[in-house]
């Protein structure tokens, strides 16, 4: 008998028809497997046990980086066949595969890396079927060489013998290639060019070690590189990304250095070595013991992002140096990372001292991702890019193909194709035009690889958020519907449905907490409470409004948000924060301002400009952080553990936000220690989620927003609600405003029914 094994998920890119071609053998089983658009198609002859033996030894034998999300075995036509064999992809059909991410270095590649007697020995490129790029590189699918950028280099006659050899760990390793057929590298300096394999590396750590900055081309972009030992150097290339005070993320030769510099705990320990491989932000010892410039690193802070070596070329240049290495994007502050070589070369010499390029083409950009811990060991996805998407595992897709567009910062889109989730990497905030022209170069390549046709098109609800007009210019010139979903109930559609509850029956509090985002009243909100229950989403309790002053300027200087919160007995405890001529401006503007927020994020910035901790935040967070750090460096001063809070008011479905400031000022006046008083405004957070959820009997508690960053904020939570409440936190998405593309798609699969009609759609044809 003839039987059809068919194989859906990540299924390509991570060594599966070598693992299938192998095991067939074992089995004396004769026929074929091959990728194909719709993930991998193995034919075979057997008997019927043989066959369901040889179905189940595929499934107890999946490569370490695959995830088979669908499987069926059918018996077809027969076939005559007379070995084993793997045969060429097929294009055919509809696109249904998942896409494979970037991988870490492997240990095998590594070790290999820096073994002398090996063919591979410092060769910047090592690669083999469990690891090295994939999304990055990807141009279309199936996932071939012919199909990546590798398409260009030709490999040598000792390549064409692993890829051949069924016993190798580079059999049929699309990436596969070695010092003479592979990638050549090339260091730009400002007079002269370095093309000698031997030189480039100890020229470059030459120029680390001087206090240069080199901008290395990475998997996903390039980075700039510095000693973080070198105060000047860091200083240095602070004022030419014009980045003040924003944490630089520092690269490590070896986990044994990192050891010697912060307390890792298992969970953060595992993550750093893990085939994602991303930054992770952990705290620091008192005394670093590899004088890392920790005061210029992370300003003001006690943790520090930190990574060890993904790719072998990061690998090659920290092993060498010996030294911790910062590591940032390659850009100017706000705009997007920069991954094509000639923009690099126009663009970074002033940044950078040199630029260490390659010719392997990157295809699409990504960031690092970035991740946290809670001391429960939970983790907070600050940033889901490289090594995490653009793949997402989880609830259910629908048959239609939907895009949705996401929002204006930290943006993302998301593809409902063919029952599959196509969730892009974070790419950034739409607010110039090079991000513009990253979402837009991200979105054709998502629907160019997937080949999806989008029948409908989700979008935020504000009308003048770039990714909401560029759904709009979609949706007009495809003659195709676009649905506006208000930004709160997507963030909070998305935890719900990450942790399958969106058909849950008992009621669930959802609280959404973050900057701002339109509301269905046209205000701005941002500290809210909803109840989700039977495909509805209720607003039951939000911060009590108050002006967003002057805009955006009103999230960059917490100073206004404390202006705009505090009672207008205590406005002028406020005036020395001001020269006189903003102070006449900034109190008229209060008079005038129209526009209302109810934002927990400036909430948050309003206390932290009371506590002295930040007046004009250099970055997006600044003051939460600061007020994060003073709260977690009080609470872990104490003997006996600490919860204390404010009283807070709540009248009807109002939060007297006024109210609970006038409690912070009155210890601000007092002089109650600022920390103590950070730590007590997050007792106090935790007190309110409680008191919301017992006023409407609700036991099931999801959360969302960016406000939920905070690891601080997410333990306590944990730790004093947990008892009394089912609590729910999104596990592979972050919790800020990445997390709204996929939530639109969550939103419309449980509101469609009613969604034409509702008040929050805009639909056009």
């Amino acid at each position: 008998m003839t039987y059809q094994l068919h194989l859906t998920g990540i299924v390509q890119g991570v060594g599966f028809r070598p693992m299938v071609y192998v095991l067939a053998k074992k089995n004396e089983i004769n026929g074929t497997v091959s990728n194909s658009a719709e993930g991998v198609v193995i034919q075979f002859n057997a008997k019927e046990e043989a066959a369901h033996h040889f179905y189940k030894s595929i499934l107890l034998n999946l490569p370490s980086n695959s995830k088979v999300t669908h499987h069926q075995l059918t018996e077809i036509k027969s076939q005559a066949f007379s070995s084993f064999e793997i045969i060429e992809s097929t294009t055919s059909g509809t696109t249904s595969v998942m896409l494979s991410p970037d991988f870490a270095m492997c240990p095998s590649c590594r070790e290999e890396l820096h073994n002398p007697s090996n063919r591979r020995f410092q060769y910047p490129f090592i690669t083999c079927t469990q690891c090295g790029p994939r999304y990055s590189i990807m141009q279309q699918l199936p996932y071939d060489r012919s199909n990546t950028s590798m398409n260009e280099f030709e490999m040598c006659e000792a390549c064409v013998s692993e890829y051949a050899m069924a016993s190798d760990r580079r059999f049929y390793s699309q990436t596969n290639s070695c010092h003479l057929c592979g990638m050549k590298m090339s260091l730009h300096l400002s007079t002269t060019i370095i093309e000698s394999p031997r030189e480039i590396i100890p020229a470059a750590i030459q120029l680390l070690q001087e206090g240069k900055t080199v901008a290395v081309k990475g998997i996903g972009g390039y980075l700039l590189l510095c000693d973080a030992t070198n105060e000047r150097a860091i200083s240095q290339l602070r004022n030419r990304k014009h980045r003040p005070t924003k944490p630089f993320a520092v690269l490590y030769p070896n986990l044994l250095q990192l050891k010697n510099d912060v307390r890792l705990r298992k969970e953060e320990e595992d993550a750093v070595q893990s085939v994602e491989a991303p930054i992770v932000i952990v705290s620091l010892k008192t005394k670093p013991l590899t004088e890392i410039q920790t005061k210029v690193i992370a300003p003001g802070l006690q943790s520090i992002g930190v990574m060890l070596p993904y790719a072998p070329l990061l690998e090659l240049l920290a092993f060498q140096f010996q030294k911790p290495l910062i590591a940032t994007s390659a850009n100017i502050s706000n705009s997007p990372i920069i991954y094509q070589d000639d923009e690099a070369i126009q663009s970074l010499f002033g940044v950078a001292d040199a630029l260490l390029v390659h010719n392997r083409a990157i295809v699409i950009p990504q960031d690092d991702s970035v991740v946290r811990f809670t001391d429960s060991g939970r983790r907070i996805v600050i940033r889901r890019a490289r090594g995490m998407s653009p793949s997402y595992f989880g609830s259910s897709p629908t048959p239609e193909n939907i895009l949705a567009m996401g929002t204006q910062l930290k943006s993302t889109i998301a593809l409902q194709h063919a029952e599959c989730f196509y969730l892009s990497q974070y790419i950034g905030d739409l607010e110039s035009a090079d991000t513009e022209k990253n979402y837009q170069t991200i979105l054709n390549h998502l629907l160019t690889v997937t080949s999806a046709r989008p029948e409908l098109i989700l979008a935020d609800l504000h009308p003048d958020y770039t990714s909401t007009r560029i759904g709009q210019h979609n949706a007009s010139i495809s003659t195709i519907p676009i649905v506006q979903i208000q930004h709160h109930e997507a963030h909070l559609a998305a935890v719900l449905s990450e942790n399958n509850l969106l058909e849950e029956s008992d009621p669930i509090l959802g609280v959404v907490w973050d900057g701002i985002g339109l509301g269905s009243d046209l205000h701005h909100w941002g500290g809210e409470f909803f109840r989700w229950r039977e495909n509805e989403f209720s607003r039951v309790a939000h911060l009590s409004y108050f002006p967003l002053l002057l805009g955006d300027k009103m999230a960059r200087e917490p100073r206004l948000s404390s202006l705009a919160i505090t009672h207008i007995d205590y406005i002028h405890l406020l005036e020395k924060k001001f020269t006189p001529h903003e102070w006449k401006i900034y109190t008229a503007a209060l008079q005038t301002e129209s526009a209302k927020c109810s934002s927990m994020g400036r909430l948050f910035d309003a206390i932290a400009a009371w506590c002295g901790f930040c007046g004009k935040a250099t970055y997006e967070g600044e003051a939460a952080l600061l007020l994060e750090e003073a709260a977690k460096d009080f609470i872990q001063s104490q003997k006996t553990e600490y919860f204390h809070s404010y009283p807070v008011q709540v009248h009807g479905d109002t939060i007297d936000t006024p109210f609970l400031i006038m409690q912070v000022i009155k210890d601000v006046r007092q002089g109650i220690d600022p920390c103590e008083i950070a730590a007590r405004f997050h007792c106090t957070l935790v007190q309110l989620i409680k008191t919301i959820a017992e006023q409407h009997q609700l036991k099931s508690i999801a959360f969302s927003g960016g406000v939920f960053q905070n690891a601080l904020l997410v333990g306590l939570i944990e730790n004093h609600l947990s008892k009394e409440f089912n609590l729910f936190f999104h596990q592979q998405l972050s919790p800020n405003d990445e997390c709204i593309s996929f939530g639109q798609l969550a939103h419309w699969k449980v509101t469609n029914t009613k969604r034409l009609s509702s008040k929050y759609a805009f639909v056009s044809k």
